[in-house]
């Protein structure tokens, strides 16, 4: 009976799929962004953790710092900080990456990051790094394209995360309709050929989400919220759901009803 009325928290469910996603993309992970980049190569291996290095080198530097909101200012980009991934805050590498893009779609190749990345490594106002330089985070145009994509697949569960965000309303009947639409983002994206280079990530991310997608079969709240809320009652799992499945939410329901009623009147 515990297991019948335990409420999850869905938005940790969430990050935990985002997580299994990003870990399949990339080698580095977010304790390595806080350690010393510059001692291991590997971690620009591919453009995620480029980029990731990068943001952690400018944002050790108050000088780097400085030097890239000047290029943002001499180039008329807007003059934002770089935000670090944290692994831990739901939704952190979405935002780190919705930064980094907002400097790189506002200017062209010269401009903004790239500009900084060009010149940074000739100034004397900027400290040298030990091993490398700054002009090893340079980012391609195929970085940048597989950035945008990383970014497109995060916003899905980014969005999922707020759905649930509320102060003043409860937000347990849209966890099975906003799970549902998530995985089937995620499927629409793994049969578009434009997210080909991401699609072992994103099924990665759906067999994680899946699990948590199946646990909300654990308990009768999911289902009795959904169907309680005015905008949705029995229509949604009638139009999205087998016989079977319905049938036996159904049988949830009815249950569910039952013993209040029973429990009422006992008192």
């Amino acid at each position: 009976m515990i297991y019948a009325t335990r409420v999850r928290c869905m938005e940790h469910a969430i990050n935990l799929a985002a997580a299994h996603f990003t870990k399949a993309i990339t080698s580095t992970t977010s304790s390595q962004v806080d350690e010393d980049l510059e001692d291991d190569i590997s971690n620009t291996s591919d453009a995620l953790s480029k980029a990731l290095a990068l943001i952690a080198q400018v944002r050790k530097s108050p000088q780097a710092q400085a030097f890239i909101c000047r290029s943002c200012t001499e180039t008329n980009v807007p003059v934002l900080e770089l935000v670090q991934w944290v692994c831990t805050r739901w939704a952190s590498l979405f935002t780190c990456l919705d930064r980094l893009l907002l400097l790189w779609k506002v200017a062209d190749d010269e401009q903004g990051v790239n500009r900084f990345v060009h010149l940074v490594d000739d100034s004397d106002e900027v400290p040298k790094l030990r091993k490398w330089q700054y002009a090893d985070f340079k980012l391609t145009n195929s970085d940048w394209l597989q950035l945008s994509l990383i970014h497109e697949a995060l916003q899905e569960p980014a969005d999922a995360t707020q759905s649930f965000s509320s102060s003043k309303h409860p937000t347990v009947w849209r966890v099975i309709p906003v799970l549902e639409f998530l995985q089937q983002s995620w499927k629409n994206m793994v049969a578009d050929e434009k997210f080909l280079s991401i699609s072992d990530a994103l099924e990665a991310g759906l067999e994680n989400l899946d699990k948590w997608t199946q646990k909300t079969d654990d308990t009768d709240a999911y289902f009795i919220c959904l169907v309680l809320d005015l905008n949705y009652k029995l229509e949604y799992a009638q139009s999205q759901w087998n016989d079977d499945a319905f049938n036996e939410g159904v049988k949830k329901l009815e249950a569910g009803l039952s013993s209040c009623h029973i429990g009422l009147h006992a008192s």
